[in-house]
């Protein structure tokens, strides 16, 4: 695959006409830590013009990089720990708020998912919603022997 002239770190140009479809054309923020994605689009058209929307991927991507550590090594994850992610949202008045969603089964077929809003220290986040999903999951072992 080609690279992109327009491209830079983090910040990729995407150019694909269709007839069908019509057009996409614009930068992609793109962010990958341990495992982990983090990807916003900045349309050319919804930002008026080329330059517009590659300052703002731009704005965006480096606000990103204050806020992301290079990897997540430091915080206190447990060894092969899955089920949660890192998640960022937009309120209505514009300022953004981080959480940890993590997700556990309750029985086969059924999960349920629990947010942990990041006030502060990420590491607290994450160890919170890690301890939540270890809890489902004892829950589940333990109706499970009640069960059998």
């Amino acid at each position: 695959m080609r690279r992109n002239k327009q491209s830079e770190k983090h910040i990729r140009r995407i150019d694909i006409s269709n007839r069908a479809s019509g057009s996409t054309r614009g930068f992609q923020v793109h962010f990958s830590r341990d495992k982990r994605l983090w990807t916003k689009f900045f349309s050319d058209s919804k930002h008026g013009g080329k330059e517009k929307a590659l300052k703002a991927a731009r704005k965006f991507r480096n606000t990103l990089l204050e806020k992301i550590p290079d990897t997540q090594t430091a915080l206190p994850l447990r060894e092969s720990a899955n089920g949660y992610s890192i998640r960022t949202r937009k309120n209505r008045d514009g300022s953004v708020t981080q959480y940890v969603s993590a997700s556990a089964a309750i029985e086969t077929g059924k999960s349920v998912r629990k947010a942990f809003r990041v006030s502060g220290d990420m590491a607290t986040a994450v160890k919170a919603a890690l301890d939540w999903r270890l809890d489902m999951a004892r829950r589940r072992l333990r109706r499970a022997k009640r069960e059998s």
